[in-house]
C-alpha cells in the first residue's frame, strides 16, 4: 500500500516535470533570452512548492477531499496575502 503511494508520488512528480518542461518551451519560443537551465530549475521548483502540499496531504493523510483542497492551497494564498516583499 505505502509502495502504491510512492508510485503516486512519483508519477505527479513526472507530470510536473513534463508541464515545467512545456512552461519553459513556450517561455523560450516567446521572449527567446531565457534559456539557461536556472530559469528551468526555478519553473520547476516553484511549480513544485505549490505542489508538494497538495499531494502530500491527498496522499498521506486521510482527510477528505474539500480538507485536502483548502489546507493544500494555503502555500499559494500565503503567497498571496502575505508577500515579503
Amino acid at each position: 500500500k505505502s509502495m502504491n503511494k510512492f508510485l503516486k508520488t512519483c508519477i505527479t512528480i513526472f507530470l510536473l516535470f513534463i508541464v515545467s518542461c512545456i512552461q519553459f518551451w513556450c517561455q523560450d519560443v516567446v521572449i527567446g533570452t531565457v534559456t539557461s537551465p536556472q530559469f528551468f530549475f526555478g519553473i520547476f521548483f516553484d511549480n513544485l512548492s505549490l505542489l508538494v502540499a497538495i499531494v502530500s496531504l491527498g496522499l498521506y493523510t486521510n482527510l477528505s477531499d474539500p480538507q485536502v483542497q483548502i489546507l493544500g492551497s494555503m502555500p499559494f494564498l500565503f503567497m498571496l496575502f502575505f508577500p515579503t516583499t
